[in-house]
């Protein structure tokens, strides 16, 4: 700004106000004269009509009031400046799921990562439109969503899902996320008017009685299904056939361990601990049929997360195996190039390409849970035993609680939740039980 002796020259002012007037006046408030340009100028600072901060220096005028009108003309301006009238939303309490699910496709989706929005057009494609797409978000109860989870959690549903022979419920972390697609769809309906006020505060906000998931079971698939068990003859006949194959690590890993196969599947060179003699159970590796993508996700239950001791014959094949692996690693055609995300966080998404898995065929493919169904049915047909991997792991927990190891270590090994469904393995019967049995009555006196 121009000093007030430089401002106060009349071979620089253009004006029949002097600078020196101009600054006693008081509704010249914020004006100035600047003598680099030879004009006058004003600077504003002020609040909205909204409680917006705008400040601004502005300069370029002939004349001093021509500067105080602008600066009037601007202050006015911003004054007036309000947020803009809404239009009232349409109240309309019968929009169906579908139309809500579209509208905010449209409208709200490009807020989300890539990602969540493949997750839950999965949902609702293969799971939740065939159930409540067509009905209307005042019909469906909070009650009718609640059961549907239950029925997810504890039955599954009738998308075709991979390995039948495993548990028919989904998991809790998958279930989950039907929930939180109740919870985005009346989230939305509530933005937009379309749901009862009361009725989304009761059932979606209130902390005592909004939407919640069932009680989480941590006895998974034991709990329903029949405990089935190899014995050591229809064991060796399974080690024979498969001995031959890419899938008898995995094989050996899940009969010495009591691992389940997506468990190790998921394994890493880094969860094999050589000096402690363990292996780290931190994730399952799983397929998703929409995306046609191999990816890593957490594992079944919170308990689940675990170390396993290795026995010594299976150490012993590991260490030979990585280093056979090391050696195949250095010659040209070794092919570690494939691609499995991994998906063990919120949102997470991340590709790892040519992973450290354990499981690879010689030539460095992965060996991947769709290999299973090949050596399942090949040893079923030479065998006639009804053989699937997750026998094997019922199988060394039979063992085990043959061999007396105790309850609370047995819950531990099989990363169950609570000693109820381990229990039911001290009182299966295998041959192994059977011998112990007939050799104390043989040393009763």
């Amino acid at each position: 700004m121009a000093t007030l002796k430089n401002a106060a020259k009349g071979s620089k002012i253009k004006d029949i106000i002097t600078a020196q007037e101009v600054i006693k006046k008081t509704d010249y408030k914020g004006v100035y004269f600047d003598s680099a340009t030879d004009t006058w100028g004003f600077r504003l600072a002020i609040k909205d009509g909204m409680g917006e901060k705008f400040d601004t220096d502005r300069k370029g005028y002939k004349t001093a009031y021509q500067a105080k009108t602008a600066r009037e003309e601007l202050r006015c301006e911003i004054k007036k400046r309000t947020a803009p009238v809404e239009t009232p939303k349409e109240k309309n309490y019968d929009k169906t799921f579908e139309e809500v699910y579209q509208h905010y496709l449209e409208n709200r989706a490009f807020e989300k990562r890539p990602s969540t929005l493949r997750r839950q057009k999965a949902l609702w494609e293969h799971h939740i439109k065939s159930v409540f797409g067509d009905k209307k978000l005042s019909e469906v109860t909070k009650s009718d969503m609640y059961n549907y989870l239950l029925k997810l959690y504890k039955d599954g549903d009738d998308y075709t899902r991979y390995e039948k022979h495993f548990s028919s419920g989904y998991s809790y972390a998958y279930v989950e996320g039907f929930l939180k697609f109740f919870w985005l769809i009346y989230g939305y309906a509530y933005d937009n008017d379309w749901v009862d006020p009361a009725r989304y505060t009761k059932d979606f906000l209130n902390k005592t009685t909004k939407l919640r998931m069932p009680q989480e079971i941590q006895d998974e698939e034991e709990e329903t299904n029949r405990i089935e068990i190899f014995n050591q003859s229809e064991i060796d006949q399974i080690r024979e056939i498969i001995k031959n194959g890419n899938l008898f690590i995995s094989f050996l890993i899940c009969y010495h361990c009591g691992i389940r196969i997506s468990e190790c599947m998921g394994l890493m060179w880094k969860d094999f601990d050589i000096e402690k003699h363990q292996l780290h159970i931190r994730r399952q590796m799983l397929y998703d049929y929409d995306d046609k993508v191999f990816y890593l996700g957490p594992l079944k239950t919170k308990n689940s997360k675990r170390d396993i001791h290795i026995p010594q014959v299976l150490f012993d094949y590991l260490m030979k195996y990585k280093e056979e692996q090391d050696k195949a690693k250095s010659l040209k055609g070794y092919r570690n190039t494939e691609v499995i995300y991994d998906r063990n966080g919120k949102d997470k998404d991340d590709p790892i390409k040519g992973g450290d898995f354990i499981q690879r065929k010689e030539n460095g493919e992965l060996i991947t849970i769709n290999s299973v169904k090949y050596w399942t049915n090949k040893v079923t047909k030479e065998t006639g035993i009804n053989f699937h991997f997750h026998i094997l792991r019922h199988t060394n927990a039979s063992m085990l609680a043959a061999r007396n190891i105790p309850l609370n270590t047995l819950v531990k090994h099989l990363g169950h939740g609570n000693a109820n469904v381990a229990q039911r393995y001290y009182i299966a019967c295998t041959e192994l039980a059977e011998e112990r049995l007939a050799q104390a009555l043989e040393e009763i006196c």
